[in-house]
């Protein structure tokens, strides 16, 4: 497939145009596929956004499985991905470049994966991490491994687990992800889960947590009550927000939001609100 779009502000002459292509091989046994797209500085759609403009973008993914007919796997396999950001005059945005050398899915929906890969980042202005450590401009390389796992979505009690080390702006990152979600039965949806990344640097090191609960319950197909906490211990605040939601049909929605921030360490209530919100959808 192919595409092009270019859009007409007054006062500008050049750098107004957008286009791209793609090819794909959408198959059982080896999967693939590559998209290219070229966005100019000066492209400005009436309609919708643009994240990026001044770039050129690279995707890619090429997969191969092979399917078992006996024992608990259903598929193994392995994959390859390549990502790159230009800026239109040649400079590198951002470049990733992983291989995951074996991965597999059971027969219930378990899945595993081992991943290895570079990536690549310009930095153009200087910015802060926590314990006032600064990063500079210029082009960090960074060697990433790593292991993912996650178990069926249709078991009660369904965890993920993602652990990933390496390279990190000129030190090293290790980074832990678990998550552990329990659903009894078709009311009820309780999960807890915790990001943690130990950052070590040349000017000093750090260590990030951010914590989340969510618990929903469902009264029926229309009703819903939905609550998530989250916590960090960079900001010391705790977020909580509460959505009794109503959907009577499949394009129209009802919610009655609470959200509050309170300092973790005082228990002070720092913001509150209350918010309805309705959404409709029309089609022509």
């Amino acid at each position: 497939n192919a595409w092009y779009q270019e859009s007409n502000t007054q006062g500008v002459n050049v750098g107004q145009t957008a286009y791209g292509f793609g090819i794909s091989y959408p198959n059982d046994k080896w999967d693939g596929y590559m998209d290219y797209r070229r966005i100019e500085d000066n492209f400005n759609p009436a309609l919708g956004f643009v994240n990026r403009r001044g770039v050129e973008l690279v995707d890619s993914q090429m997969r191969y499985r092979h399917r078992l007919d006996n024992g608990f796997w259903q598929w193994l396999g392995g994959r390859a991905q390549y990502f790159r950001a230009d800026t239109i005059n040649g400079s590198i945005q951002s470049q990733s470049a992983f291989i995951h050398p074996l991965e597999g899915q059971s027969k219930r929906n378990d899945f595993f994966t081992f991943f290895v890969g570079q990536t690549k980042e310009g930095v153009i202005e200087t910015f802060q991490l926590p314990n006032d450590i600064q990063i500079t401009p210029g082009l960090y390389t960074s060697d990433r491994y790593g292991v993912y796992v996650e178990t069926g979505f249709q078991r009660p009690l369904r965890m993920e687990l993602e652990i990933a080390d390496g390279d990190f702006f000129g030190g090293t990152r290790l980074e832990i992800r678990p998550e552990i979600e329990w659903r009894p039965n078709k009311h009820w949806l309780a999960s807890v889960s915790m990001s943690q990344n130990h950052i070590e640097l040349p000017q000093g090191e750090f260590t990030s947590r951010v914590f989340s609960a969510k618990l929903n319950y469902a009264f029926s197909s229309r009703w819903a009550l939905l609550s998530l906490v989250q916590a960090d211990n960079g900001s010391n605040t705790v977020s909580i927000n509460s959505r009794l939601r109503y959907q009577p049909r499949a394009d129209r929605e009802y919610l009655l939001v609470f959200n509050q921030s309170r300092d973790r360490i005082t228990d002070e209530t720092l913001d509150t609100s209350i918010v309805f919100k309705a959404q409709w959808n029309f089609r022509f």
